[in-house]
């Protein structure tokens, strides 16, 4: 699947169902999409399947080299654990890189 694709449904599923606030969902979303940009430009990479532990270290080592704030980083880390939280439940990916 897509990373885009995977993005849209976990955004659909947490404003739908989940409740989310606007500015949660459109947190959520900046960060993800930031994320989806890194693994495609920086690392190659187009679908869900193919990101694991090294890639998203690697995106989180771009963001302090880029001297993002320790909390900007921290909530970014923390929108993609929900992401994969919600992959692997709904088996998307076959495992949780996030955790």
């Amino acid at each position: 699947m897509k990373i885009d694709e995977a993005v849209e449904k976990f955004i659909y599923e947490e404003e739908v169902v989940g409740g989310k606030s606007k500015m949660t969902i459109k947190s959520y979303k900046d960060d993800l999409m930031q994320f989806k940009n890194y693994i495609n430009e920086y690392e190659g990479k187009d679908n869900i399947e193919e990101v694991d532990t090294m890639s998203i270290r690697s995106f989180l080592g771009f963001l302090n080299r880029c001297d993002i704030s320790k909390r900007s980083i921290n909530r970014k880390l923390s929108s993609i654990r929900g992401f994969y939280k919600y992959l692997t439940k709904f088996t998307l990916v076959s495992q949780n890189y996030a955790k």
